[in-house]
């Protein structure tokens, strides 16, 4: 009986063992967004050299394919959008403008950083397009990838149901902003837009309250398919629109650009 009860003891210590373990590892790989970013000297230092990568990387399989002329190489802009998880170091989400030329353009790249040896690893590097809102005109809404503006959104319940998602998704994923603990509470979406990629995916500006009571502006990005919602990225915004920043905010006029989101996946 003693050495029954010996065992079951010993098979309860490896199982709490093995959920402490699970949540811990949950823990690390938590996705935090970087507030402020713009301002971070270690976040515009990683930005450059993403720039300096890809430029590397362009160079050489330019020279492998003998390819004739100077190569479209990008000079770093800034860095406007950050994410962090940790995963046996650190991995890097940033949205980076970069001039191509005299035409400036929004990448995304992930960046792995080892938390010893500080070695940095670029994982990926692509083009990214943001969502300009407030304008009158735009591509179809048919055409694949194209961004159309959504008009008239505080009364447009579907667009309002899904900015309650993001909110409740982000509380339930995320919990923090640059590390600081937050629960949000939505107050509306103010200005939308959405593009037809595999599913719909909705770029919405949302104005949601903390645990203070105060409201700030954020910029999410969904994606509907299958009538299932699912929060690809969301950030502070760095502009606010109009009717924003207020405990009673009254929408209406014309909004500033929108700055890029994260993702919360690897890009695609």
């Amino acid at each position: 009986m003693a050495r029954s009860s010996s065992i079951c003891l010993i098979l309860t210590l490896l199982l709490v063992a093995a959920a402490t373990q699970v949540a811990a590892t949950a823990l690390l790989a938590a996705t935090v967004l970087i507030a402020n970013a713009i301002a971070i000297k270690e976040i515009q230092e990683l930005g450059k050299f993403c720039v300096w990568q890809y430029n590397k990387n362009l160079r050489y399989q330019l020279s492998q394919s003998r390819r004739q002329g100077p190569p479209p190489l990008l000079v770093f802009q800034g860095v406007t959008v950050a994410e962090k998880q940790v995963e046996a170091g650190i991995k890097y989400t940033l949205t980076i403008n970069a001039k191509e030329g005299s035409v400036e353009k929004t990448f995304k790249a992930d960046l792995f950083v080892n938390s010893n040896s500080q070695v940095k690893k670029l994982l990926s590097f692509s083009p990214f397009t943001p969502l300009v809102m407030g304008s009158t005109t735009g591509p179809p809404a048919s055409a694949l990838g194209g961004l159309t503006v959504i008009g008239d959104v505080k009364t447009n319940k579907e667009v309002q149901e899904l900015g309650e998602v993001a909110i409740e998704q982000f509380n339930s994923k995320y919990h923090s902003l640059n590390g600081v603990s937050k629960t949000l509470s939505f107050v509306q979406v103010v200005e939308a837009g959405k593009q037809i990629v595999n599913g719909i995916k909705y770029h919405l500006t949302i104005i949601a309250k903390d645990d203070t009571g105060r409201s700030d502006t954020f910029r999410a990005e969904l994606v509907v398919k299958n009538q299932s919602a699912q929060l690809m990225s969301f950030a502070p915004a760095t502009g606010t629109p109009a009717g924003a920043g207020s405990s009673n905010p009254t929408p209406g006029g014309k909004a500033e650009s929108i700055q890029p989101c994260i993702n919360t996946n690897t890009m695609q």
